[in-house]
């Protein structure tokens, strides 16, 4: 009987490992996910040099009499290189670097940008929670964040730039792209 449960034990282990693995081991492919109000879409190139993330939370009710009908409504973009959150360590630096100032202005907050089908879509670092939070109900970011968006939605290769340096390229596979299929609709700007 000892034997039995050790066996059992020893493969639920190296199946779940396995598993595990399998998960984190396919890059190139676009995955969403929906959990508690919140779509998180996400991809990641070989080895994880660099994974883009955007989540978004609450949809747009063009029916809402006030701002109390309202869904609260968040646009997040994430970008990691070799594991670490490149937004999250570059504002930690700024805010050390301004901490003596009299006052905190955005100056010398770098761009997070991506190069798509030869358009350049250009992100402030400038966070709100640890998060870059996209101002959609503007006309000129709601416009831009919807044409971002719709070219990730058709896109095969992607270019990652930070701090005017390239830090990876993801190569999206065709067939993960339905994976964005309603990615305008839930994401959708606010303007």
């Amino acid at each position: 009987m000892t034997d039995r449960l050790l066996k059992g034990c020893f493969t639920g282990l190296i199946l779940s490992l396995f598993t595990a693995g399998i998960a984190e081991a396919a890059p190139n492919i676009w995955s969403s996910e929906f959990q508690q109000q919140w779509w998180e879409y996400t991809i990641h190139s070989p080895k994880n040099k660099i994974k883009i993330a955007i989540g978004c939370m609450g949809e747009v009710n063009e029916n809402a009499d006030d701002e109390d009908e309202a869904e609260e409504i968040h646009r997040n973009l994430y970008v990691y290189a070799d594991g670490e959150d490149l937004i999250e360590k570059e504002h930690a630096n700024k805010v050390e670097y301004y901490k003596n100032e009299e006052e905190n202005t955005r100056d010398g907050y770098d761009q997070v940008e991506f190069y798509i089908d030869g358009k350049l879509y250009t992100f402030d670092t400038e966070m709100k929670d640890n998060l870059i939070e996209i101002p959609t109900e503007y006309k000129s970011t709601g416009l831009a964040w919807t044409e971002f968006l719709e070219k990730l939605q058709k896109a095969t290769k992607i270019e990652v730039f930070f701090a005017e340096e390239k830090i990876g390229e993801l190569n999206p596979r065709e067939d993960s792209l339905k994976n964005l299929k309603d990615i305008t609709t839930t994401c959708a700007s606010v303007y």
